[in-house]
């Protein structure tokens, strides 16, 4: 799945005309555009925000934590340098913001939620937010909002290589490089990145008596990404991504007066992707597998809690361009979680099934745009609460647009909420509820500034 904003298709033309009885000929070789359309299109109404590739290259050394904290309203939530990172949408907790990867939810099947710490902007080639809910869409858990990762092909590009040095305080040095080879046929690129920390900042004593220095803090990260795209004909397109992953982190002291906790995190996740395009329809069939474990060491090395998740989604969608103002867009997911902890009742699994479709209408004058989307999802054979949502937007002005966009919501119960022991309950029943947008986007330009 390919995330950026609703385009316009570019054109290529050659102008042909004939003077005093003589055939010029005039040809402009252009270069080709990738045009591409995802679910995004599907909510006119919503807030989205799109990171540009100026702010992508200021995080490049950061994680996506950083990035969301400093360039977007999103509150989060940050334990410090290599810490927990989660994010708190419009109020809503972490389990309320869904993360898709190149469109499979990452977030961990068993509490719900993904670290932001843990996803380097490094890995990342794009990064979009949609504000208020997005179930009908995205399924379970995209409540709060929704975070958008992919990978974007950028056919007959040539060679880029872009890569970075970063050295801060507390012996804080991080480094990244990716390396992109695009032809007219294929686009491969592959990247590695690695980062570590002392994290040893001053600290007040109990007494504030002296400064100290913070303990067992220090954290590293490394990873490979890598990307694969080849056109087969003119219609057809397959994509591969992979993105491998481990961390080693130690958990500083919270109320005891010492601590010689780490924790290590890995993960792997792998996913393909086929399109087919024709005048009127784009098909997209993708597949995906992730597996993550963390296991957590204390002081007595006895104690060691090990958790272990392993997800399998498999997605087919088309979107038909019924004619030029109407778009209908209609497909299938099947979602299956296993994992295993000393603290989950036996090895359980999940299994999630679902049908969703999305309908986007343009005016004529193409002032008024209005989607109205549906999704019903099985739990293991169970109906959950259906979901839809609907919005619009009008552009009243050339630099004047009004939004609104209502949504009804739900979030299934994780796989700790129904088998963790002690407290959880195999009969949990779904989160639902309802939110609402209502908004005005002004943009005001003239002199060589926009507003």
């Amino acid at each position: 799945m390919r995330v950026v904003r609703p385009l316009f298709c570019v054109c290529a033309f050659a102008v042909v005309p004939l003077v005093h009885g003589q055939l010029l000929r005039d040809t402009v070789p252009l270069r080709a555009f990738e045009v591409t359309a995802t679910r995004l299109e599907a909510v006119p109404g919503s807030k989205v925000i799109v990171v540009d590739s100026a702010t992508m290259a200021r995080y490049s050394a950061s994680d996506l934590g950083g990035l969301l904290a400093g360039e977007s309203p999103v509150f989060v939530k940050s334990y410090g340098l290599g810490s927990l990172a989660v994010t708190s949408f419009r109020g809503g907790g972490a389990g309320h913001t869904a993360v898709l990867w190149n469109g499979f939810n990452i977030n961990s099947p068993m509490n719900g939620q993904l670290d932001l710490s843990l996803v380097p902007i490094a890995a990342m080639q794009h990064v979009a937010v949609l504000y208020g809910g997005g179930t009908a869409l995205w399924g379970s858990g995209a409540i709060g909002g929704t975070i958008l990762l992919n990978d974007l092909p950028r056919f007959d590009d040539g060679i880029r290589v872009n890569a970075g040095v970063s050295l801060g305080s507390f012996s804080d040095q991080r480094q990244q490089v990716r390396v992109q080879r695009a032809t007219k046929k294929f686009v491969l690129g592959i990247g590695a990145y690695n980062s570590a920390a002392d994290n040893d900042f001053p600290l007040p004593s109990a007494d504030d008596a002296a400064m100290g220095r913070q303990t067992n803090a220090a954290f590293a990260q490394r990873g490979l990404v890598g990307d694969a795209h080849v056109r087969a004909g003119r219609r057809d397109r397959l994509g591969m991504h992979v993105w491998l992953q481990e961390s080693d982190r130690q958990v500083p002291p919270s109320v005891e007066s010492t601590s010689t906790a780490f924790q290590r995190d890995e993960s792997v996740r792998l996913a393909a992707d086929w399109q087919h395009t024709t005048s009127r329809t784009v098909t997209t069939a993708r597949a995906g597998w992730s597996g993550e474990q963390l296991d957590w060491y204390a002081t007595d090395a006895s104690a060691v809690a090990r958790s272990r998740s392993r997800t399998l989604i498999a997605e087919v969608e088309t979107r038909v361009r019924l004619n030029a103002r109407h778009h209908l867009h209609v497909g299938l997911n099947h979602t299956s979680a296993s994992a295993s902890s000393d603290g989950l009742i036996d090895d359980p699994t999940q299994v999630r099934d679902a049908i969703f479709s999305a309908h986007r209408y343009t005016s004529a004058n193409e002032r008024f745009t209005s989607s109205l989307s549906a999704r019903q999802e099985l739990l293991d054979g169970d109906l959950v609460p259906f979901t839809c949502s609907i919005g619009g937007e009008y552009a009243v002005r050339r630099w004047l647009k009004l939004k609104a966009q209502g949504s009804k919501l739900y979030r299934v119960p994780t796989l700790n909420d129904r088998y963790w022991l002690p407290g959880g309950d195999p009969d949990l029943r779904s989160e639902q509820g309802y939110s609402g947008d209502l908004g005005a986007q002004i943009d005001l330009s003239g002199n060589g500034i926009r507003l």
